[in-house]
């Protein structure tokens, strides 16, 4: 008697983490397109400015 209940969590659950991995993989991909629109998108920030300078350190 609960195996609909069951089945239908299960593919709800997978449903929504397919959405969630296709958004993400548009959002990540968005920035190769809009680089030359949006000045910001190029500018490096400070995570990865610091992340050189302890590069160069060692």
């Amino acid at each position: 008697m609960e195996e609909p209940i069951v089945l239908r969590l299960a593919f709800s659950v997978g449903f929504g983490g397919l959405l969630f991995g296709y958004d993400t993989g548009v959002i990540s991909g968005a920035p190769l397109y809009i680089r030359d629109d949006f000045e910001s998108v190029d500018k490096k920030t400070v995570l990865q400015v610091l992340g050189e300078e302890d590069e160069d350190k060692e």
